[in-house]
């Protein structure tokens, strides 16, 4: 009774998927409205937990998402301050705000294979489809295209995949909530694209993402020349799954704390 107990527990433990931590290095460029910037950016996930450092000129910033408290933390340094969003209210607040239109994203793989950083990495192409309603046009579509290759099976990749999963499972948001207000049907498309790319069991070694607007209005028009040829693209670097100490996902000692609607 008891060697059958331990070969279960034994089994139990083997089969159970080993959980590590994961730190990604990347580089990322955008250009738009006639700028183009450049920045390096750093993301550390443990378990539930994923932190972003990133650097865009002088201002260093940080964002903190934490899964299983449901809390989204954007953190200015310069300022030495910390905003707090509860994304279950949000999420209530987008439900009640979305109109229009079913935003679409879809991931098809290609032919396409290239080695990024040492790991051999499978192409796709992406798609995101938009609504957006501005000036009582509602017949406009902001799509997002572009080429990803993701690398399947190399270190960290199941749990970069795990988090990104329970994260869409729970409505987050990978980028900025308080702008999600003002464009929910965008911050869905983006969600459901995070949500394809981690059903893969992949990291997206490389992404490039193109925007246009398109619609029969001259408001459309408008629109695609102000944001059509916007593009931005995150290179990943560096990969490693050395162990993170838990601290790095507190608000820094001192930082005023604040709670954002």
């Amino acid at each position: 009774m008891i060697r059958a107990l331990s070969i279960t527990v034994v089994v139990g433990l083997l089969a159970a998927p080993a959980l590590a931590d994961v730190t990604l290095t990347s580089q990322v460029t955008g250009k738009g409205l006639g700028k183009a910037a450049e920045s390096q950016s750093i993301t550390y996930i443990k378990g539930l937990k994923m932190r972003t450092d990133s650097t865009l000129g002088d201002a260093p910033k940080t964002t903190i998402i934490d899964v299983e408290t449901q809390k989204f933390i954007s953190i200015d340094h310069q300022k030495k301050e910390a905003s707090v969003i509860d994304m279950a209210q949000l999420r209530q607040h987008l439900d009640t705000s979305m109109k229009g239109g079913e935003a679409k994203a879809s991931l098809k793989p290609n032919s396409a294979k290239k080695e990024i950083a040492g790991r051999a990495c499978d192409g796709y192409d992406i798609s995101v489809a938009m609504p957006m309603a501005l000036g009582g046009d509602t017949t406009m579509t902001m799509v997002m295209s572009g080429p990803v290759f993701i690398a399947k099976g190399g270190p960290g990749s199941a749990d970069y995949a795990r988090f990104h999963l329970a994260a869409a499972e729970k409505g987050f948001i990978m980028s900025d909530p308080r702008a999600a207000k003002g464009a929910p049907q965008q911050t869905k498309g983006m969600t459901e694209l995070y949500k394809a790319i981690a059903d893969t069991g992949g990291i997206p070694y490389f992404m490039e993402m193109n925007m246009k607007v398109e619609g029969g209005g001259p408001m459309a028009g408008m629109m695609n020349k102000v944001m059509g040829g916007s593009a931005f693209s995150n290179t990943v670097t560096a990969v490693s799954t050395d162990a993170i100490a838990a601290h790095t996902f507190d608000i820094p000692a001192g930082y005023k704390v604040k709670d954002s609607k």
